[in-house]
Parts: C-alpha cells; sequence; structure tokens
C-alpha cells in the first residue's frame, strides 16, 4: 500500500505529478509563502471566505487532474489570524464540503 504525503505542492500554483499510484494522496491546508517569500513552515490558514474559496479552487483542480479525491490535512495552529471569519472547524469543514475532499 503506498500513500503519497505531499507538502506545499499540490495546493499551490500548479500540478505536481507523480508517475507513481497511490492508495492516497494526502495534503496540509496551510500556505508557506507567496511568489516573493517562502517560509520553511506549515502555516495555517485565515479562516475566512476567501481562503475557503480559494483553497477549494485549487483541490479542486488538483483533484481533476488526478482523477480521484485528496485526503486535506489540517495543521497545527500556533498563530492566529486577526481577520479569521470563523471557526478553524467550520473552515475546514467548508473547504472539504466545497472541494468534495477527504479529511485526515
Amino acid at each position: 500500500m503506498v500513500w503519497l504525503h505531499w507538502i506545499g505542492i499540490t495546493l499551490k500554483n500548479q500540478s505536481t505529478e507523480t508517475g507513481d499510484r497511490a492508495l492516497w494522496y494526502s495534503e496540509h491546508a496551510s500556505f508557506s509563502g507567496n511568489t516573493e517569500l517562502k517560509v520553511p513552515d506549515l502555516l495555517p490558514l485565515p479562516y475566512t471566505e476567501e481562503a475557503v474559496r480559494h483553497l477549494s479552487r485549487q483541490i479542486i483542480q488538483e483533484q481533476d487532474f488526478m482523477g480521484e479525491r485528496i485526503l486535506l490535512e489540517n495543521v497545527s495552529t500556533y498563530l492566529s489570524c486577526q481577520f479569521n471569519e470563523m471557526a478553524e472547524g467550520e473552515c475546514i469543514a467548508a473547504v472539504a464540503h466545497e472541494a468534495d475532499c477527504y479529511l485526515t
């Protein structure tokens, strides 16, 4: 059994083809920078409607490319964004619902 777990590649701007087939594919619900700055950490997303829409679009794009659903893993939250509009659980549940992906 193979389970491919990515760190910051599938839910960014482009897909990465592994060439391998796995039973499960998973990725973190996080960010690690932007086009100008990358940090060596998995930072929690802001819990906003905009983040739900953005992450859901990225997951849908990846699932369409792969032809199957992925597992979404929430990261530990040790920072709080002052712009949060909802609770952490609400945000992750909204992403899973909108993107039709699994949660780990």
